[in-house]
């Protein structure tokens, strides 16, 4: 096939039905052919290819690849991922392109794989003068073209700005909290609600929820490491805002020993930007689960007095541990304190406080997971049998949270058809899936048009000079 007819091919957009003659062209040009393989092997580097043809003996191209041996191996027989790698390096080192658009590259490549094309396409617009643009949902490419290429968020086919104020700096704070991928699926669906919280497992938060007449399937909770920052909640209650009018948010922050000040002034920040905030009212939310009437809910065939003993022995045998907590906690805040200038810690005054504050109430200063933990291995003992604690009942409502649902559902809070129980009910927990999408398109291209804006499809623009980038980024 004349290379003539081989390019006529390829722009029409059936470059799958001449990938050997691409491969054949280069090779037989050896300064391209160079390029090429210098390119693949920054991605496959222990990967080696051989192209060849007669023309007067054979049909067909023999193209062959080899991992750490000579090419012996059909290129059919390639990975899809090493296909999709080899194309587009082929064709930027035989077409030379000026401008080289690129639709969901990131598709099936390992996220190392894609991090390491983010660095082949940013040296080949730096090197070649190509301008880069192309379009990903992957948080793995964005991370991979951090400061190096302009973002372009898009929704639903239109360019979404950010929220005033805010700068390029956005999309490294969302993908550094985790909050990329999923702002598509709040925007698009029932949602009311958004509850942020750093707990990876967020089912004992959402039995409180549900218990506190928060409406199932308008809620969405979703777990971002750094959320609980107060810089990082607003940013992101600003997103949400911008990109979702009509949900509001609840960021979860367990207490973790902090002085009533800084709890006060963690909720002033948070409500100024119209964001709700939750502290729990002991160490963690597990403090409400250490609860005799929630326990007796959760094991019928136990006495209230019974389940008594049981929370006052494993309390006893989680005591030095609890006492621990609370001076690693007030440590880490001090030298915390220290970092912004303030004084050193003062770790006898700190080991001294804690003791006497666990002794004065120690059951709103117990570390709940640890007591949790306790009670529900002393509960498997005299029951025979694993009990089911995380389950919402009355005793888990929140009047903090009933509040938050009031304003948010009015008139539904304790509606058990809606989400609030009824005395009777058992609600086990659940695990939902992470349905998240964002579309990014990337673009390189010359720094003094590259100034930021962002969305939730993206386009990112790379090159040389180039510019900043913007990322959102959201899980469930």
């Amino acid at each position: 096939m004349s290379p003539g007819r081989v390019r006529r091919i390829v722009a029409r957009g059936d470059a799958n039905l001449v990938f050997r003659n691409v491969l054949l062209m280069l090779q037989r040009d050896k300064s391209a052919w160079d390029q090429f393989c210098e390119d693949l092997n920054e991605i496959f580097p222990r990967l080696m290819l051989s192209v060849s043809f007669d023309e007067s003996t054979e049909e067909h191209i023999n193209a062959q690849f080899g991992v750490d041996s000579e090419p012996s191996l059909p290129i059919d027989s390639a990975g899809t991922s090493v296909l999709q790698a080899m194309q587009l390096l082929a064709y930027v080192a035989l077409f030379r392109p000026t401008v080289f658009i690129l639709d969901e590259p990131a598709s099936h490549l390992h996220p190392n794989n894609q991090r390491a094309l983010c660095k082949i396409v940013t040296r080949i617009a730096n090197e070649r003068g190509v301008q880069v643009i192309l379009s990903t949902h992957s948080r793995h490419m964005l991370d991979g073209l951090r400061n190096k290429a302009k973002v372009v968020w898009l929704s639903r086919g239109l360019i979404v700005e950010p929220p005033e104020g805010e700068s390029a700096d956005l999309t490294a704070l969302l993908l550094d909290i985790g909050a990329l991928d999923s702002v598509d699926y709040f925007t698009d669906g029932e949602l009311k609600v958004v509850v942020a919280t750093e707990d990876e497992d967020p089912s004992l938060l959402k039995q409180v929820l549900w218990a506190s007449g928060f409406v199932k399937d308008e809620v969405e909770v979703v777990s971002y490491t750094g959320c609980t920052k107060v810089e990082s909640a607003i940013v992101l209650g600003r997103f949400l805002h911008d990109k979702a009018p009509n949900v509001r948010m609840l960021v979860h922050r367990d207490r973790d020993y902090m002085t009533e000040q800084n709890v006060a002034e963690f909720r002033d920040s948070l409500s100024k930007h119209s964001i709700f905030p939750f502290v729990t009212s002991g160490s963690d939310i597990e403090y409400y689960y250490v609860n005799v009437d929630h326990l007796h809910y959760s094991c019928p065939s136990m006495s209230r007095d019974e389940i008594e003993q049981i929370v006052v022995q494993a309390m006893d045998e989680t005591r030095i541990k609890s006492i621990e907590a609370i001076v690693n906690l007030r440590t880490d805040q001090a030298f915390k304190v220290r970092n912004k200038g303030g004084p050193a810690p003062n770790h006898g005054k700190i080991s001294v406080d804690a003791h006497d504050d666990y002794e004065a109430n120690p059951r709103s200063m117990m570390r709940g997971k640890l007591v949790l933990k306790k009670v529900r291995h002393l509960l498997q003992q005299r029951l025979g049998s694993n009990p089911r604690v995380v389950v919402a009942s009355e005793a888990l409502s929140i009047k903090e949270l009933r509040d938050v649902a009031e304003a948010v559902f009015p008139g539904l809070v304790n509606d058990s058809e809606r989400g609030g129980l009824a005395s009777s009910t058992v609600v086990d927990t659940e695990s939902f899936a992470n349905r998240s999408t964002t579309n990014v398109e990337v673009s390189v291209q010359d720094a003094a048009t590259a100034s930021g804006p962002f969305q939730t499809t993206s386009t990112v623009e790379v090159d040389s000079s180039v510019v900043n980038e913007v990322k959102p980024n959201i899980e469930h």
